[in-house]
C-alpha cells in the first residue's frame, strides 16, 4: 500500500472519529454511567478533537493538512503538502469551534 493511500485512510478515520465517538455516547454511556456524565464525556471529547487539530497545525502533520483539505471539499494531496495555501481560518476555526463548545458543555455539566 502506497504512503499516499495510508495518510488518506488516517484521514477518514481523524475525520469521521468524532461520529463514531457521539454514536457510541448515545448508546453505551447511558448503559455505563449516569446520564449525567454525558455532558462530561462530550465536553473532554470536543476539547481533545481541538488539541489534536491545533497541535496538527502546529506540527505540520500531513495527515492533519489532508483532513483540512478534506473538510473544505478539496482534493487530498498528501504527495504535496503546501502549509502555505491555507488561510489561518482554515486551519484554526474549525479546532476553535470544537474548543470553546466543549468549555460550553464542561461548564453546563459543573454548574449542575
Amino acid at each position: 500500500m502506497k504512503k499516499s493511500t495510508k495518510r488518506k485512510i488516517i484521514v477518514f478515520l481523524a475525520y469521521f472519529h468524532g461520529i463514531g465517538v457521539f454514536i457510541i455516547g448515545l448508546f453505551i454511556i447511558p448503559l455505563l454511567f449516569a446520564e449525567e456524565y454525558e455532558l462530561l464525556i462530550y465536553g473532554l471529547t470536543m476539547i481533545t478533537q481541538a488539541a489534536y487539530r491545533l497541535i496538527g497545525c502546529r506540527m505540520r502533520w500531513k495527515h492533519v493538512y489532508c483532513g483540512i483539505q478534506f473538510s473544505l471539499r478539496r482534493k487530498m494531496t498528501p504527495e504535496r503538502i503546501r502549509w502555505n495555501e491555507l488561510s489561518k481560518p482554515d486551519m484554526y476555526l474549525e479546532p476553535g469551534i470544537f474548543f470553546f463548545g466543549g468549555i460550553a458543555l464542561l461548564a453546563i455539566y459543573f454548574s449542575n
